[in-house]
């Protein structure tokens, strides 16, 4: 265990006590993904600094000789040091470049996000503080965070991808938390780990230690969806445990999510509103497409004319049925290695999707987007892609109006949840033995296939046209398990529009 306290410390700690304890004592291996974006982001930091006077460089992977270049170089009468480290006691911070001006020292690093956050204030309170303790008070605290409005051409621009701003006068904000931590860290590894169960379990995103703070079998009422997650919180740490437990105690929410409660959890049969979702297969009709993107919005612009945070779709997968009668036909793609996917994109789905489709997605947000930006981009081929746009429905509509829903489904109306409910024991879109389970993950992937090499790469997107061509596969077998269940016939509707039509133009 690093015997200092830092910089990540803090941040846990001001996120979760639990989470603090945890990471320190039962430290997890470092995710790659996030180890590939670092490292070109180091790199372009490097690159920033450079606009700075040259200075020593500090860097050490002990603490204690990174304080002692930093401490030797001031009393040397140096000006500016790179990869600082402040240390007091048990607590260090560290920088990525402190310079000496005329009102005294000014510590800079970085952050990839489009704008101060009240986490990148907290983190410069404590560097404030430790540089305090440590004899060196700051003048200034400046943090670069990612210019949104740049545009990228050529290779990256670092003084035009930085934005800096001084968040000395800010920290006051945060000296509480940070008077806190000071307190209590030492203390706090020295007791029993107390579960700390809150919604920030999930938010940003769903803490590695999550499963383990749970510890009860599985799935348990913290599985349930629908449900806001400061209620469900309260209720498993005031006891409510199980899924039996849940439904005894569903009184104790608001009617509309009780209802829904007792709608999913009274019998374990798979339940469809015949009328509800007959209408919705009979407006489907072909030729018919099951489409599915996925996109990555990189803090750092992969591409030409493109910017920091802005979505960029880098797969699709895509499976069409021509006819009643005609077999699926596959269509997928993935970009080459730092090549910009999008105008490959829109050329292969304005060749792929045919004239007048029916476009079935899951969850519309992304693929909507998506159709009308490559629309809007590429007007050579927008005509097309706006039909498509205009030609999409939403298979989720029907689970997240509860047309159709089972026990299985946990109040989820995700795909991943909802396939395995309609197709119990079917192994062939079975996501658990892939390498990539979820959108998340194949962000993930695809990100490291960029820093790796030709190699590596390749295996990447093995895995991750298997995981995409998975998605759309189950839009195509769920629409025909509900169009036989129902009896529906699709395209009725089209053509009872159509037959009307003709009616009127013969009158």
């Amino acid at each position: 265990m690093n015997k200092y306290f830092d910089n990540s410390d803090f941040s846990r700690y001001r996120h979760c006590k639990t989470l603090f304890v945890k990471g320190r004592l039962m430290p997890l291996a470092e995710d790659e993904a996030s180890v590939y974006r670092q490292s070109e982001y180091a790199r372009l930091r490097e690159e920033l600094f450079k606009l700075l006077p040259d200075g020593i460089d500090c860097r050490s992977v002990e603490p204690d000789a990174a304080f002692a270049a930093l401490e030797k170089g001031l009393e040397e009468g140096e000006k500016a040091f790179r990869n600082v480290c402040f240390v007091a006691g048990a607590f260090c911070a560290y920088v990525d470049e402190v310079c000496v001006t005329d009102e005294g020292l000014c510590a800079y690093y970085t952050k990839t996000t489009p704008k101060i956050t009240e986490s990148a204030v907290a983190k410069a309170a404590y560097i404030a503080e430790v540089a305090k303790r440590s004899g060196h008070p700051l003048a200034a605290i400046r943090v670069a965070v990612c210019n949104r409005s740049y545009v990228r051409k050529g290779a990256i621009e670092p003084e035009k991808l930085f934005k800096i701003n001084d968040v000395a006068p800010r920290t006051e904000e945060a000296k509480d938390v940070v008077a806190a931590f000071f307190d209590e860290a030492e203390r706090l590894l020295a007791e029993p780990i107390v579960r700390e169960m809150s919604v920030k379990c999930e938010r940003p995103d769903k803490c590695e230690y999550f499963a383990s703070c749970v510890a009860t079998e599985r799935p348990c009422m913290l599985d349930f969806h629908g449900i806001d997650g400061g209620t469900m919180f309260k209720l498993f740490e005031s006891g409510v445990k199980s899924l039996d437990d849940l439904l005894d105690n569903a009184h104790l929410l608001k009617p509309p999510q009780a209802a829904m409660v007792r709608m999913y959890l009274t019998d374990d049969e798979m339940h469809i509103d015949i009328p509800r979702v007959r209408a919705f297969i009979e407006k489907l009709h072909y030729p018919m497409c099951f489409l599915d993107f996925e996109a990555c919005q990189p803090a750092l612009p992969l591409y030409d004319g493109t910017r920091p945070f802005m979505q960029i779709p880098f797969q699709y997968s895509l499976h069409v049925k021509r006819t009643e009668y005609s077999e699926l036909e596959h269509f997928q793609f993935l970009p080459k290695k730092g090549v910009d996917p999008r105008p490959e994109i829109a050329r292969r789905l304005f060749n792929q999707i045919p004239h007048g489709a029916c476009v079935v997605v899951f969850s519309k947000g992304l693929e909507c987007k998506v159709l009308n930006q490559l629309a809007s981009k590429y007007k050579d081929l927008g005509s097309k892609l706006t039909a498509a746009r205009g030609g999409v429905r939403d298979l989720q509509e029907l689970f997240a109006s509860r047309a159709v829903y089972s026990k299985a489904m946990l109040g989820s109306t995700s795909l991943k949840a909802v396939y395995p409910a309609m197709f119990p024991g079917d192994k062939s879109c079975d996501y658990s033995a892939l390498d990539v389970r979820n959108g998340a993950e194949a962000l993930r992937l695809f990100t490291r296939a960029q820093y790796e090499d030709d190699a590596a790469s390749a295996e990447h997107y093995a895995q991750l046209y298997t995981y995409c061509g998975k998605d759309t596969l189950s839009l195509a077998r769920m629409v025909m398990l509900l169009q036989t269940v129902t009896g529906a016939e699709i395209g009725v509707k089209r053509n009872k529009n159509r037959r009307r039509r003709h009616r009127k133009k013969a009158e």
